[in-house]
């Protein structure tokens, strides 16, 4: 049998649908979500906390104790406890293998191994009562409240104690948020109203009439979390008593509420990106992860969103036949409801907005105005679309509006929940309008990838004798139970059609490349982005034929770098590097990319270099041969230099290729190469160019060390 179908497949297809709390991912759609922020308890009692580079969280308790925690692991280590005698603890900061602790009573400081787990050393400083500490450009900065009658202040705390004063006239000292050497934030609370002022003393903010963007609430910022993206997250407390997590773009009046929560922020601490850490008033800690969350449907409490949709069969009095869903894995608590209706006309129901109870003549004129007149226009709106462009209309009132043109057209419910083929009844008309509901919960969506209309009705019972068309009721149930076995073998009948698709590399659908790699022999590695499996089941018949040699190794590896993410351009480097080719050098074994080593858009090639015993041969200098024969792990080896690699997953499955593609009893390597920078002919070490203070190592010769770069005019 031979039908037309229309689908709808990808997310352009999506896109031209209308959705209400839905979104499209992917190919498909999905619940629509929005960040939000998941709530862990730590079983940690602290005052404050900090975090190192390795995203350990280390936790200063009440007592003075100080206690390292690997989350990931769930590893608790004691690092330090104080000894006999009072220690009031106060503010803790780590320092890549050192921590130290703020006594708020002498305001002295304890260092701590966090290697060997013991103290280290003590640092008497000029500090009246320290507040909190942070790590700047490689220093310790305290921020102090000072002594009685003089306001506070921010200090640079010296190895000996010494104090340096960065920043004066902190009345109220609060918070410290530091996020570079001369960068950062400290927070004063002074019976004026709070304040925000930059660690250099440029620039000072009053948010004392801070307000949630959504609700309208005034916000008192009482802790600092962490800069993410130039905005400030912000412990805030609102007027009735509970506390914030909010993002607050430095100079604005409002800020965006991410949690909530009813006690009071002890501490926050977190890096730019992961979770957020937070001592809270019960001496409990917290653990604040962002994550997405599904929404309810606008005007409800229930987290369901629908799509509509409507298919063309090009000539009036159609009979549709069938209705096809590809629908994603479904979990506990998700479901998907069709409904569908076909007419002759693009319009459904009642037609005009006017024939609507539930909307004025000022409501239709209004909805008018951002191009929605009719029942369908309206049924298929999102009623956050239809807000922004309405200023006067609320997404409520957008939602309730939406609801009722729905339940005005004459759909035909399709009784059994998740569907994935429909056999359609009643569906005459040129247009066939299809709606579909996904019902979820806060964590778990349903998913549609696909669906696919089929048209002009046809059915096996045809080809039966006219007796078993007699009986209207036995002719509706034969039909039916037939559409089981026709289902079947019309898709049996479209593969058999459409078969040599799984033979071209180029249109084989994602989840056969495998099979078809089968076929081959292909070893196709799973971390390899999709357009290079394509590619190379498309080169595999030459590739195979260069099995074993150095070409076919350089040429399975460029053809995966080729694909992948290209390494981030070097600064300032001329334009022109950036696109020389292979070819400029001929006689240099050089490769970027793939297919000759053209540069790519966005970034400078990768390196790439084979090194083998007999590439040395040339070479008379010991001291030149030394480190390549060093990176040769025997005589039968060889070495690939490849790089920058922009991920390190990128690099290890250049390490499986190279171990895969290595010939025979013969052992390879891989050495990344890091990111680098030229000196042109042009340029002279001492003379119109010089190195920074950082260390460079030459050997076991230290520049600024043992040895110096001498100037022209330098003594010689």
């Amino acid at each position: 049998m031979t039908f037309s179908t229309a689908r709808t497949l990808t997310a352009v297809d999506w896109r031209s649908w209308g959705r209400c709390n839905v979104a499209v991912a992917g190919d498909g759609v999905v619940l629509r979500s929005s960040p939000a922020i998941e709530e862990t308890t730590l079983p940690i009692d602290a005052v404050d906390l900090a975090r190192d580079d390795d995203g350990a969280v280390y936790a200063l308790g009440p007592a003075g104790t100080l206690t390292r925690h690997d989350l990931d692991q769930g590893i608790e280590q004691q690092l330090w406890q104080p000894g006999p005698g009072s220690f009031d603890p106060a503010a803790v900061c780590v320092d890549g293998d050192r921590a130290y602790v703020a006594d708020r009573a002498t305001g002295r400081l304890v260092a701590v191994s966090t290697r060997l787990q013991r103290q280290i050393g003590t640092i008497e400083t000029a500090l009246v009562t320290p507040v909190e500490l942070a790590i700047g450009g490689g220093s310790i900065l305290a921020l102090d409240t000072g002594s009685e009658g003089s306001a506070g202040r921010l200090v640079r705390v010296g190895p000996a104690g010494q104090t340096e004063s960065v920043l004066d006239g902190v009345e109220s000292p609060c918070d410290l948020l530091v996020t570079g050497r001369r960068e950062g934030w400290v927070l004063d609370t002074p019976s004026g109203g709070p304040r925000l002022r930059t660690v250099d003393g440029e620039r000072t903010l009053s948010p004392s009439s801070l307000r949630v963007a959504s609700s309208g609430e005034s916000l008192t910022p009482t802790r600092l979390g962490r800069v993410k993206s130039g905005a400030i997250v912000l412990g805030c407390r609102t007027e009735d008593g509970e506390f914030v997590l909010c993002s607050y773009e430095p100079g604005a009046s409002v800020a965006t509420e991410h949690y909530r929560q009813g006690r009071s922020w002890r501490t926050l601490v977190g890096v730019e990106e992961g979770p957020l850490y937070a001592a809270v008033g019960d001496g409990s800690c917290l653990e604040l992860a962002a994550t997405e969350r599904n929404t309810v449907e606008p005007g409800t409490s229930r987290y369901r969103g629908t799509v509509l949709g409507r298919f063309d069969a090009g000539t009036d009095e159609v009979e549709w036949h069938r209705l096809r869903l590809d629908l994603g894995r479904q979990t506990s608590g998700t479901q998907v409801r069709v409904r569908y209706h076909a007419t002759d006309r693009r319009s459904v129901g009642p037609g005009e907005l006017s024939n609507l109870d539930c909307l004025s003549e000022d409501e239709v004129e209004t909805l008018a105005s951002a191009d929605v007149t009719s029942v369908w226009d309206l049924a298929s709106s999102d009623p956050a679309v239809v807000s922004a462009e309405l200023q006067t209309v609320s997404e409520r009132e957008a939602a309730a509006w939406r609801r009722s043109a729905g339940e005005a057209i004459p759909w035909r419910a399709v009784g059994t929940p998740d569907p994935t083929d429909v056999l359609l009844e009643g569906a005459t008309g040129r247009y066939l309008h299809v709606a579909i509901e996904l019902r979820g919960s806060r964590t778990a969506s349903p998913r549609v990838n696909a669906v696919e209309a089929f048209c002009p009705r046809q059915s096996y019972l045809r080809y039966l004798p006219d007796i078993y068309r007699d009986d209207t009721a036995s002719e509706v149930f034969l039909e039916r139970w037939l559409s089981i076995f026709e289902s079947t073998f019309v898709d049996i009948e479209r593969e058999i059609e459409t078969i040599t698709r799984y033979f071209d590399p180029g249109g084989v659908p994602s989840d056969s490349l495998e099979w078809l790699a089968s076929w081959l022999a292909v070893e196709v590695d799973d971390s390899w982005p999709e357009s290079a499996r394509r590619e190379l089941l498309v080169r595999a018949p030459d590739l195979y034929r260069k099995r074993g040699t150095r070409a076919g190794l350089r040429a399975m590896i460029e053809l995966y770098l080729l694909h992948v993410e290209p390494p981030a351009p070097i600064p300032d480097r001329d334009e022109a590097a950036l696109e020389r080719s292979v070819g400029a050098d001929a006689g240099v074994d050089l490769v970027a990319n793939a297919d000759g080593g053209i540069a790519r858009a966005g970034g400078p090639p990768h390196e790439l270099f084979v090194l083998e015993h007999r590439d040395l041969d040339g070479i008379e200098s010991t001291a030149a041969r030394e480190p390549f024969e060093r990176a040769l792990s025997g005589p039968q080896s060889f070495v690939v230099y490849a790089g920058p690699f922009a991920r390190e997953d990128h690099r290890d499955a250049v390490e499986r290729i190279v171990d895969r593609e290595a010939p025979a009893h013969t052992r390879g390597d891989v050495v990344g190469l890091e990111q680098s920078f030229e000196l042109s002919g042009d340029t002279f070490l001492g003379v119109n160019s010089t190195l920074t203070d950082r260390e460079l190592e030459l050997g076991q010769t230290t520049l600024g060390g043992n040895a110096v770069l001498r100037g022209e005019t330098d003594e010689q």
